[in-house]
């Protein structure tokens, strides 16, 4: 009976304290709370980096591996690009996947065939080498590049060069 007793002493200063609290409070007090309610909603949903437009079809032709690096999604006005043995394959449609932050972002702007066969993060294998895979991994490698091709543009190819090789960049029409 005491704990009864004492719990509904307990509610009856805790309502008080409420009551008092609402009598302090005024109008200015209530809009200026709204305020800022609304303003923190608006930088935590503004927080949220959205994807980038899509950019142009883009038709980048031969390309060094070099060049190729500066394709990585941190430059949207640059699609974000990858290679697998020596073709060029737009993924700017897969932001999710490959945009900054993302979990595959680490291949882009890569040759990343042996990464695909080993299934591997590692940079050591950001590489057009094959040597050495066996034949369930050149499998795995064939799936994925069914896959890139089925959900991906085409739009160039690798050729060997010096650091300087410069390539050109063209819009399709």
């Amino acid at each position: 009976n005491i704990d009864l007793y004492f719990n509904l002493i307990r509610y009856v200063f805790l309502l008080q304290a409420l009551h008092l609290c609402a009598q302090a409070m005024d109008f200015v007090t209530l809009v200026l709370v709204f305020v800022i309610v609304v303003v923190l909603g608006l930088i935590i949903r503004g927080s949220k980096r959205s994807p980038p437009p899509p950019p142009a079809k883009y038709e980048l032709g031969d390309v060094t591996l070099e060049a190729l690096r500066f394709y990585n999604g941190y430059d949207w006005s640059k699609p974000t690009l990858v290679a697998i043995r020596s073709k060029v394959y737009d993924v700017s449609n897969k932001y999710d996947v490959y945009g900054p932050g993302k979990p595959s972002n680490a291949y882009t702007g890569r040759e990343i065939a042996r990464a695909l066969a080993l299934g591997s993060m590692d940079e050591k294998d950001f590489t057009a080498d094959l040597d050495g895979l066996t034949a369930e991994q050149l499998e795995r490698l064939e799936q994925a590049v069914q896959d890139f091709e089925r959900l991906h543009d085409r739009v160039g190819q690798v050729r060997a060069g010096s650091k300087g090789s410069i390539f050109v960049e063209r819009l399709q029409p």
